[in-house]
Formats: C-alpha cells, structure tokens, sequence
C-alpha cells in the first residue's frame, strides 16, 4: 500500500483513520457517561391536592441502568395505597429510550385502563428544554400530561 501515492491506499487510510477518530471519541464520551450514570437519584414525598398525590423528584440519568430502580419504586408505592403520581423532572440530566419505557410502564401500572382516554393519574411536570424536547418529538406527551411546575400538576390531579 506504501507504493500507493494516491487512490485507493489512500482512501482507505482516511476512511479507516477517521474511524478511529470517531471510536477514540465515542470511548471518551461514553467513559463520561458511565461516570454520570451513577448519580441517578429518585425520592419521594406524600402530597395532599384534591387526592393523595405520591411525587417522585427524579435526577441525574433515566435510562437503562435505572429503569429497574425508577420501576420498582414506582410499583412499591402503587401496593403501598398510592393511585397517582407526579414525576418532578426539574434535575433530570438525560431521559433515554428505556427511561421512558419505565415512565410507560408507571403510566400504566397508575392509570386504569377503562380511564386511560379520559384522566392520567401519572403527570410529569418540570422538565428541563431538552427532555421535554425529546418527549414531544417522540409522541410522548400525547398520552402523558406535563406540566410547568409541581404545583400545576397537583391541581389538575382528581379532576374530570
């Protein structure tokens, strides 16, 4: 290939050295996101609206590596009595696909599927421009109310 000034030699070697480029990239990003996975934080407080509201303050990355622990939380308080849920979305980082599968996946478990056209018992609300961003191309809130605030989504619960 070293007898090759131009052409194919080449091409390759630009082709194959860019590859590199963009792995060598991808590899230092993807280190920066493990190092960010980990501070996925989730708690939880009982509120009184118009119904006892359970709120989940979600943080940092929903996605795969959380989705079990968002999930689970979610479960154990609908067998703990709770019926609907706030999802406070103001210090999430980064929603991923399998983020948003557990927030389906509350969604249903909350909501009774004869209700499920008429009231969500599951609402999200402050979500910063880029999850809400992703939610709306997605089709995510045509089932799933947000709100601008905490205090916007407690009202509208127990109505209709």
């Amino acid at each position: 290939m070293e007898g090759k000034a131009q052409g194919e030699g080449e091409l390759l070697w630009g082709e194959c050295g860019l590859y590199k480029a963009c792995y060598n990239r991808q590899g230092a990003n993807r280190a920066r996101q493990e190092a960010m996975k980990s501070d996925f934080t989730l708690t939880t407080e009982r509120r009184q609206a118009r119904v006892p509201v359970t709120v989940f303050h979600v943080g940092g990355w929903l996605d795969a590596q959380s989705e079990g622990q968002f999930f689970e939380t979610a479960r154990a308080a609908y067998e703990g009595g709770a019926r609907y849920l706030v999802i406070d979305m103001s210090d999430l980082d980064t929603l991923t696909s399998a983020g948003m599968r557990a927030i389906q996946k509350a969604y249903q478990l909350f909501t009774p599927r004869d209700e499920r056209s008429k009231v969500a018992h599951l609402k999200l609300c402050s979500a910063p421009p880029q999850i809400y961003h992703i939610l709306g191309m997605t089709g995510f809130l045509q089932h799933i109310p947000m709100y601008e605030s905490l205090d916007s989504a407690l009202e509208s619960l127990g109505e209709g």
